[in-house]
C-alpha cells in the first residue's frame, strides 16, 4: 500500500472484480495507515485477535469474526495488535452496484458473528489457493451469496442518514492525514495542519485524537518511523540515512521515538 490516506486500487480487473490474499499481523509487522477506498473490505479472522479502527470505532476481532469495513471508511489495524491471520477480501464497487443498492447507501454491521459467512470466506479461500480450472467462477459465484447473507442479515441502516457532525468530524481528519502523508517528511507543525483543513487547533487536535486513536504528533512520528522501516530494510540505508529521508532531522530523538513506536532500536530492526 502507498503512504497515502486513499487506496485506489488501480490493478482491480474487471472480468475478475476481486482481490483476496492470507494475511498475518504480529507485534513488528510495518504498520497499517489510516486510509479509506471505495470498494467493501471483509477481514476474516482466522487465528488469534487483534483491534481494527474503522470511522471513530474501534473493534476487537478474535478468531472467527468477521470485520467489515463499508465503502469509504477510515480505517486501520491496531498499532499494537496481538498476533492473528486473516484473510482480506475487497469487493470492486461496480461489481457490487451491479447486483445490490449503491454501496454508498448501504452501512454493514462492522463486527459480525456467522457462519454462513464464514463457509463461503472457506470457500473463496480453498479455489484461490487451488486455482482449479473455473475457481474464478467459483469465487465470484460465493463472493455473492456472501454479499446476499450480510445484505438480509447484516444490513444496519443507509449512510445517508449517518451523523453529520461525525461525518464533518471524520472530513476533517481525512483532509489532515492527506496533508500529513503528503508533507511527513518535512518540519509541519500543528499550525501548518490546522490552517489547511480551517479549524481551531483546541477542536483539530481533540477530534484527531477521537478519530484515530492518536495525537497528531504520535501519527506523524509513527508514519515517520515506519517509512524509515521500510528504507532500512532495503538494506541500501543506513540508520542516519533513514531518518533523514523519512522527515527525523535529529538522530538521538529518532532513535527513541523509533524505539517507542516500534518496539525496537532501528539499528536492530532489520
Amino acid at each position: 500500500m502507498q503512504d497515502v490516506i486513499y487506496e485506489k486500487h488501480a490493478t482491480m480487473n474487471p472480468n475478475f472484480p476481486i482481490i483476496f490474499h492470507p494475511a498475518k499481523y504480529t507485534q513488528g509487522t510495518v504498520g497499517f495507515y489510516m486510509h479509506w477506498h471505495e470498494h467493501i473490505e471483509i477481514l476474516y479472522f482466522i487465528e488469534g485477535c487483534t483491534d481494527v479502527i474503522i470511522d471513530n470505532t474501534q473493534i476487537t476481532a478474535k478468531e472467527g469474526d468477521i470485520a467489515v469495513i463499508n465503502s469509504n471508511c477510515m480505517h486501520a489495524m491496531s498499532l499494537k495488535p496481538l498476533d492473528c491471520k486473516y484473510h482480506c477480501l475487497i469487493i470492486d464497487k461496480v461489481f457490487f452496484n451491479s447486483f445490490f443498492d449503491p454501496m454508498e447507501a448501504i452501512t454493514f454491521d462492522n463486527l459480525i458473528e456467522n457462519p454462513q459467512v464464514a463457509q463461503l470466506l472457506d470457500n473463496i479461500a480453498f479455489e484461490m489457493s487451488q486455482k482449479k480450472d473455473y475457481y474464478k467462477q467459483s469465487v465470484k459465484a460465493n463472493v455473492f451469496l456472501l454479499l446476499c447473507e450480510i445484505s438480509r442479515n447484516h444490513n444496519k441502516f443507509p449512510s445517508s442518514i449517518k451523523d453529520k457532525t461525525g461525518s464533518q468530524k471524520l472530513t476533517m481528519v481525512k483532509n489532515a492525514i492527506n496533508f500529513i502523508n503528503t508533507h511527513y517528511k518535512e518540519p509541519i507543525t500543528i499550525d501548518d495542519i490546522v490552517t489547511y483543513v480551517g479549524f481551531s487547533k483546541y477542536h483539530f487536535c481533540h477530534t484527531f485524537k477521537e478519530v484515530t486513536g492518536n495525537t497528531t504528533f504520535d501519527y506523524i512520528n509513527i508514519l515517520r518511523c515506519n517509512q524509515s522501516r521500510k528504507l532500512l530494510r532495503t538494506g541500501a540505508y543506513n540508520v542516519s540515512e533513514s531518518a533523514l529521508l523519512s522527515g527525523f532531522n535529529n538522530l538521538s530523538y529518532f532513535t527513541k521515538t523509533y524505539k517507542k513506536h516500534m518496539g525496537v532500536l532501528p539499528s536492530q530492526d532489520v
